[in-house]
């Protein structure tokens, strides 16, 4: 089963500070990809255990909603991230 959370605070506290959906590592083939509001990829992992750290190009993107394109299998699932700071 996946967890995928709806949002995140990476402020530094160790507490909620990236984004990771709990069970991504299960499946070979899986694929996240992170996007802002006007369309701009901001993270695309393919790895065993991906999480963002609500960083692009090593700055942190400002507190906003976001958005998530997840494959599994073939299959496509979307949802938004709240990132808050």
């Amino acid at each position: 089963l996946l967890t995928v959370p709806n949002g995140f605070t990476p402020n530094g506290d160790g507490v909620n500070d990236v984004f990771e959906i709990k069970g991504f590592n299960l499946y070979s083939d899986a694929e996240i990809t992170i996007i802002d509001r006007w369309g701009e990829q901001l993270f695309l992992s393919d790895d065993s255990v991906p999480f963002w750290d609500g960083k692009f190009r090593n700055k942190d993107v400002v507190e906003d909603t976001y958005f998530y394109i997840l494959l599994i299998n073939g299959l496509e699932y979307t949802g938004y991230i709240e990132l808050r700071r």
